[in-house]
């Protein structure tokens, strides 16, 4: 993470939360929680929107980045764009991977297809920690991306989709 730099009075700034969030983001490819100290506050409450799921504290956030990792290789983080503001950033990202492992009860078999998942991360934070982090992602491509079939009502359906 970026140092912080030094205001007027010579007392050091804050982090700011676009630093933050890319700090974040880079735990997020790398798997390494161990930072997540340095940047998180902690009371952080970190929800995963698609899955209806909040994790709370640090030791949850870091349990939330260790199970993606747990069937996720080669992952990596494409970051498309950020926009911030004075206690807020937003990242449009797409994260690539190969799904090498089981993903719990949800998907019990390593299907080995690549991923592509397109998602959007928005951080709160103050007086340089995230205070709280909210992923919003296309889980229903990413179930498809990994062979599932969605039967709709009426009969329809949407076939698995293919990632070269």
């Amino acid at each position: 993470m970026k140092k912080a730099s030094k205001s007027k009075k010579g007392r050091e700034k804050a982090p700011s939360a676009e630093v933050l969030l890319r700090a974040l983001l880079g735990i997020w490819q790398s798997g390494d929680t161990t930072d997540l100290k340095t940047i998180l506050h902690k009371d952080i409450v970190y929800e995963d929107v698609p899955n209806d799921h909040a994790f709370s504290g640090l030791d949850e956030v870091a349990g939330y980045i260790d199970h993606v990792h747990s069937w996720a290789s080669d992952l990596r983080i494409e970051v498309r764009s950020i926009e911030t503001s004075s206690k807020m950033a937003v990242a449009e990202w797409t994260m690539i991977a190969r799904q090498g492992q089981p993903m719990g009860s949800r998907v019990r078999v390593a299907t080995n297809r690549k991923i592509r998942l397109r998602g959007v991360t928005l951080v709160r934070a103050s007086r340089g920690r995230i205070t709280k982090a909210t992923d919003y992602h296309d889980a229903l491509s990413l179930m498809r991306q990994l062979g599932g079939r969605v039967d709709l009502p009426g009969g329809g359906t949407m076939d698995p989709l293919r990632v070269e």
